[in-house]
């Protein structure tokens, strides 16, 4: 995970995502992870393969 002030992202080997979510919640069984904006009423469900959201699953 990458921190700018009070905004989280994610960085892994094979991409990245903006660093405009507020918190985030992980998935060790599936290796995914749920980025969160306060703004916004679903989070984004992404993965360790693809945290850009590209095969995103909107939850």
């Amino acid at each position: 995970m990458l921190q700018a002030g009070n905004k989280v992202g994610v960085l892994t080997d094979f991409g990245y995502s903006k660093i405009i979510y507020n918190r985030y919640e992980t998935n060790s069984e599936e290796c995914s992870f749920r980025l969160i904006r306060n703004d916004r009423k679903r989070a984004l469900r992404a993965n360790w393969w693809s945290p850009d959201g590209k095969d995103r699953e909107i939850i």
